[in-house]
């Protein structure tokens, strides 16, 4: 019990770190929290670590959607307002600035993280069920 502890844990810790990994750097990014998966293959369940996966990866674009939601309540724009100059020519042009509305962030990472805690409950029932 405790070693699948440990791999949802482990698991929601490289999931909830691959997040911003991968905004900032990237794909390459990911490449910290899957060698810490692999690394944590050999002592923990796959499949905990996977479902920690799952959730901290929810739990990551959960956090995404508040800070975005966030920064747009208090009037935060990543570009100035105005118009854009694009191309060599410098032909005018306009342009959306904010990035995704923060509720996608939200959904998403609420729907994954309650995918992650109902998958997680249905394989420990199960487990109980079969000893």
């Amino acid at each position: 019990m405790a070693r699948r502890v440990m791999g949802y844990l482990l698991g929601a810790l490289a999931g909830l770190l691959s997040v911003p990994a991968v905004l900032i750097v990237g794909v390459f990014g990911t490449l910290i929290p899957v060698a810490a998966l692999l690394l944590g293959r050999r002592t923990m369940a796959v499949e905990a670590l996977l479902i920690g996966g799952m959730g901290g990866v929810g739990l990551g674009l959960v956090g995404v959607g508040v800070i975005d939601y966030f920064a747009n309540w208090a009037g935060t724009q990543s570009c100035s307002p105005g118009r854009v100059l694009l191309g060599p020519g410098g032909q005018a042009g306009s342009t959306e600035c904010g990035g995704v509305p923060p509720a996608a962030w939200l959904i998403c990472g609420a729907v994954g993280a309650l995918a992650a805690l109902t998958v997680a409950l249905v394989v420990e029932i199960r487990r109980q069920r079969d000893n």
